[in-house]
């Protein structure tokens, strides 16, 4: 295991220069998210080539080969650079499962979810509920933030 100075902390702990025990440790942090990143990028592209290959697959395509090319491209762009995004973002939650941020997400998804139910399914006048909630955040924004 490499011992870290603050030689190597050019963008990283630059404010723990000095403490090498600390810069130690976060960096040891920072590659414990860079490995989570690379494991994630690796798994959400294997999981798009299968999609892919299952689109294609037998396919026929029509035209010239420039246009093939062209709507091929265009697919790209399109579809599967947003199966991509959706794929990621699922993986990058999925590593966020049992850490603060990740049950506060889980927790705005229940909400927005109860939310949706009330004002397009149930309509009983659920959305008193949810004014009263908004409106305690905001007073509560409103002491947090002193603009003195």
């Amino acid at each position: 295991m490499p011992h870290w100075t603050s030689q190597h902390t050019p963008n990283v702990a630059r404010e723990l220069v000095g403490n090498e025990c600390a810069v130690s440790v976060v960096w040891h942090h920072e590659l414990r998210h860079f490995a989570i990143v690379q494991e994630s990028l690796a798994t959400t592209a294997s999981e798009l080539e299968r999609m892919m290959r299952a689109y294609y697959d037998g396919a026929v395509l029509v035209g010239s080969e420039a246009e093939t090319q062209e709507q091929i491209e265009r697919e790209f762009r399109g579809r599967w650079t947003t199966e991509f995004e959706t794929l990621q973002a699922r993986g990058n939650l999925a590593h966020e499962e049992n850490t603060p941020t990740g049950k506060a997400i889980r927790a705005a998804l229940v909400e927005i979810t109860d939310y949706l139910d009330c004002v397009m399914v149930k309509r009983d006048g659920c959305e008193a509920d949810f004014n009263a909630k908004e409106q305690k955040r905001r007073q509560g924004d409103k002491k947090a933030i002193k603009l003195d």
